[in-house]
């Protein structure tokens, strides 16, 4: 496997959680010992009022398995955050098989989670930034409220030129160039020193459309032009709730010789130098090759915990879905201790993600699969 370039600090995943343990005062950290440690993240997988969970119909999509159940709960999450009160650093607005973009108050909801003292995460496509920006102010009013490098705003963008994108988003080409008039309104808004900076994040899956020597030049051209932080290639997961084994034979028949395939034509343009910005970088498909899960403890309920938009509370971002029902912790709330015991049962010992996840497709993400092997060999050497 050819050798990558080196990751961001967003990437950084075991740094960013001992990083929060001791902004918790939990240097002495024993995991399943202590009282319930609020997690570093809640991540919302944003429902929308319109029958469409998302506006992009992306063949590599994670959710295209799961059923697709829509709950509005925007009150009771309004709600709930102003009773968090900013105990929890980072909120991460996405979705597995929804667009947050489609959600007539997210403006409104990140206004909130900044006004309590919290930090976001927004996951988007960006095809509706143009349009929300000219009706809402959605981009202006996005930097005005961001702390400088301590919000982020992620952009899938996938493709280098219209044609490509219509065939990997399902989309009509002139979609391509409100994605692009996106960029010159946040290179604009980056460039103005009177407001913060709003962190910049752009991920390009690899896939037979777009990885194209010409396509790549022309995507990393555009946005070493641009007030962009960061830009990722990487392979798509095989989708959630896809059986193992068939995880498996993706991995070792697509993921890898793909990588192997397209490296020599991605490694020109990556970054020589940690500094440099963009940072452009690579993500091989060893830091998603389920092999590495062997573990049979699960530590991420001290990391994160998630909202489907379903309504209910899971374990993490990846079972957020209602056909992973043992990994539900309970329905939405506006209770706080009611919302602790779910925090607290995330962060229960005795549950077994060898029995109550992988079999039935739900897997880790990358931040799951470092954590994990991390503290299951610091805490129980693998047993």
């Amino acid at each position: 496997m050819p050798k990558v370039s080196q990751r961001p600090s967003a990437y950084q995943y075991i740094k960013l959680f001992a990083k929060h343990l001791g902004r918790q005062g939990k240097k002495g950290f024993q995991p399943f010992k202590n009282n319930p440690v609020l997690p570093r993240q809640l991540e919302i997988h944003l429902p929308n009022p319109t029958t469409i969970p998302c506006n992009s119909k992306c063949f590599h999509c994670q959710g295209r398995n799961l059923e697709k159940s829509m709950v509005q709960y925007d009150d009771q999450l309004f709600s709930l955050i102003e009773t968090l009160d900013g105990r929890i650093p980072l909120f991460i607005i996405s979705g597995n098989f929804t667009e947050p973009t489609l959600n007539p108050k997210l403006i409104d909801l990140l206004e909130l989670i900044k006004k309590t003292g919290s930090h976001f995460g927004l996951h988007t496509n960006g095809m509706l930034l143009t349009r929300l920006e000219a009706s809402q102010g959605f981009l202006t009013r996005l930097y005005n409220i961001s702390s400088d490098k301590k919000d982020y705003l992620s952009l899938a963008l996938d493709a280098g030129d219209r044609e490509s994108f219509a065939r990997i988003k399902g989309a009509v080409p002139g979609q391509f160039n409100e994605i692009l008039e996106a960029f010159l309104l946040i290179d604009a808004l980056a460039k103005d020193k009177l407001k913060p900076h709003l962190k910049t994040r752009v991920t390009h899956l690899l896939n037979r459309f777009n990885c194209s020597t010409r396509e790549l030049a022309g995507i990393t051209s555009l946005l070493k032009s641009l007030e962009i932080d960061s830009l990722r290639f990487s392979i798509p997961y095989a989708a959630y709730r896809t059986p193992m084994q068939e995880c498996l034979d993706y991995h070792l028949h697509f993921e890898l010789p793909f990588f192997q395939a397209v490296w020599n034509r991605v490694k020109p343009f990556l970054s020589q130098d940690g500094d440099e910005k963009p940072l452009i970088f690579a993500l091989s498909p060893s830091t998603q090759d389920i092999n590495q899960m062997t573990f049979k403890h699960c530590f991420m309920g001290y990391y994160e915990i998630t909202l489907g938009a379903d309504g209910y509370f899971y374990r993490c971002c990846s079972s957020a879905a209602s056909n992973f029902s043992t990994c539900r912790l309970g329905k939405m709330t506006t209770d706080y201790d009611r919302f602790l015991a779910m925090v607290a049962e995330n962060q229960r010992k005795s549950f077994d993600p060898q029995e109550n996840c992988f079999p039935f497709g739900a897997r880790c993400t990358r931040a799951g699969m470092a954590i994990n092997q991390e503290f299951e060999r610091k805490y129980y050497n693998g047993i």
